[in-house]
């Protein structure tokens, strides 16, 4: 059942809406919580948050995967932490990663660059939320002690228009 509302989320724009409704309410119980998290469900939404051309159904799965991090907290961080690399190679390249950081392309080749600009800061935003929460601590000292991160951390806080300065609070501590 949570991969059909998954899929008709997506495929199926004109009730996408209230996909996402159910799906926030089912994500409210923890065992649901925990099941859509390790069917990997939340990497179709960062796609649909990051590329859906509509902006009312992008805003509500980002909507959906905040939910889902943020609601059950220990449950969130149990996956993140034994997830770790796949989450945040996802996170990182759907969500935030655009072309000119990359090094290749101008921004805005995929979705408009206010479109990009919004799920950029809504993810770090997010990110950074998680990051400072007590009960992602040990996610937050295994991503700043990753020298990859670290360095699109300071791509992000030192880019035009990234003005992320939460982002050094992880790496006052390193």
């Amino acid at each position: 059942m949570l991969s059909r509302i998954i899929d008709s989320y997506a495929t199926i724009p004109e009730l996408s809406l209230n996909y996402g409704i159910i799906l926030r309410e089912l994500c409210k119980y923890q065992e649901l919580c925990q099941s859509v998290l390790e069917a990997k469900a939340l990497y179709q939404l960062f796609a649909i948050a990051r590329h859906n051309t509509n902006f009312d159904l992008a805003s509500d799965a980002f909507l959906s995967i905040k939910d889902m991090l943020t609601k059950h907290k220990a449950i969130a961080a149990k996956y993140i932490l034994d997830n770790f690399d796949e989450f945040f190679q996802q996170y990182h390249e759907v969500l935030l990663v655009d072309d000119v950081v990359l090094g290749g392309g101008e921004a805005g080749a995929a979705t408009s660059t206010d479109d990009l600009y919004v799920c950029q800061r809504q993810s770090l935003k997010l990110l950074s939320d998680m990051l400072l929460d007590r009960a992602f601590m040990s996610i937050m000292l295994k991503y700043i002690n990753n020298d990859e991160y670290k360095l699109l951390a300071f791509v992000w806080i030192f880019c035009e228009g990234a003005n992320e300065q939460r982002l050094l609070h992880y790496y006052k501590q390193s």
